[in-house]
């Protein structure tokens, strides 16, 4: 471990060093340090060493090209000059042929550089990536997602408490009308690696709010037919707090994981069998998520594991949804969005 610090004292201040040490020696998810663009590992967790390595040999110092095999991605330069801030590739794990969604995050708000976390997130049975981080925050961001011509289709209710604007107000409108103006082309920058990559794509941008001021926000985009459609999640200044508000590392990849757990529940929602005609906009993106989980075949007691709840807090969300959508029963609500004509959640 000594050595490993050692190796990255030119990128960062001891105290973060330490900190991102001690969250990567401690973590069952495959977790790993790297410098950039090279991709050589600095550091890995335990989960990382059990994955990649199963004959034992040695990770730090090797690049993680050696372990996985990947498509050709553009998105590393766009990491580096700091137009994005992470983006998300499938690997393949040479060892046993492991399909994984590898996630390269920067560490916003720190003095951190040339070095990034990745994380090899498991595939769940429908392709989503499992996030392994409790969301303990009780701020929800808003998801939603555009057209091929970026109006936007859809937007959760959480718009109105966390921008000021009705859902109304923002449906049918461009998704760049929400951006500041000196931020437009890092997001049509996301949005074409995004689209052209089929990979997802998150970046820090200013977000007019309906007063007209600045909201900084971490946005986190995925793909949607057809190209350059995208389904996304924003996460408000509360959300995005850095080290210098009292946030850790550990806080910063939680925010991660939320924005990427949102923009998979917009993307969820957008294809068939999902209904068109029916009015979901009163439910929250947790509600949402909720409901794609039980539409792709998931029992309550695998939602309540895999977004870190009780089966009792999922039973509740559940009848809030019951209750919003006028249906009795798991089976009735199914039912009802599974009717024709098919589509996603809109006005």
């Amino acid at each position: 471990m000594e050595e490993v610090a050692r190796s990255m004292e030119d990128a960062a201040p001891a105290s973060e060093i330490i900190e991102i040490l001690d969250i990567v020696s401690h973590s069952h998810t495959p977790m790993m340090i790297l410098r950039i663009p090279s991709q050589v590992i600095v550091a890995a967790s335990p989960g990382a060493h059990k994955l990649l390595d199963p004959l034992a040999q040695p990770l730090i110092g090797r690049s993680l090209r050696d372990f996985t095999m990947s498509h050709p991605s553009g998105a590393m330069p766009l990491l580096e000059s700091g137009r994005i801030t992470g983006y998300e590739t499938l690997q393949v794990i040479k060892a046993t042929g492991q399909r994984r969604r590898l996630w390269i995050s920067a560490l916003p708000d720190t003095e951190i550089t040339g070095l990034v976390i990745a994380m090899l997130l498991k595939e769940e049975a429908t392709g989503r990536a499992h996030i392994p981080w409790k969301d303990r925050d009780t701020s929800a961001p808003v998801i939603g997602s555009t057209d091929a011509r970026l109006i936007v289709d859809r937007v959760s209710n959480e718009v109105y408490p966390s921008l000021g604007y009705r859902v109304d107000e923002v449906i049918g409108t461009s998704f760049l009308a929400l951006i500041v103006p000196e931020d437009i082309a890092d997001v049509l920058t996301a949005l074409a690696q995004t689209s052209k990559h089929k990979e997802g794509v998150a970046l820090r941008v200013g977000v007019l709010n309906a007063d007209l001021v600045q909201v900084t926000c971490q946005l986190v985009l995925l793909p949607l037919p057809p190209a350059p459609s995208c389904a996304f999640a924003l996460l408000t200044q509360d959300s995005q707090s850095g080290l210098a508000d009292g946030r850790t590392v550990a806080d910063l990849l939680t925010l991660l994981g939320r924005g990427i757990r949102a923009a998979m529940t917009a993307q969820a929602v957008g294809p068939p069998p999902l209904r068109s005609d029916l009015d979901l906009q009163h439910l929250s993106s947790r509600e949402l998520e909720i409901v794609t989980r039980l539409i792709a075949g998931d029992r309550v007691p695998s939602i309540a594991k895999q977004l870190f709840l009780t089966e009792g807090t999922v039973r509740n969300y559940l009848s809030s949804i019951f209750r919003k959508l006028r249906v009795g029963t798991r089976q009735e609500l199914i039912e009802l969005l599974r009717q024709a004509p098919s589509g996603g959640l809109r006005k």
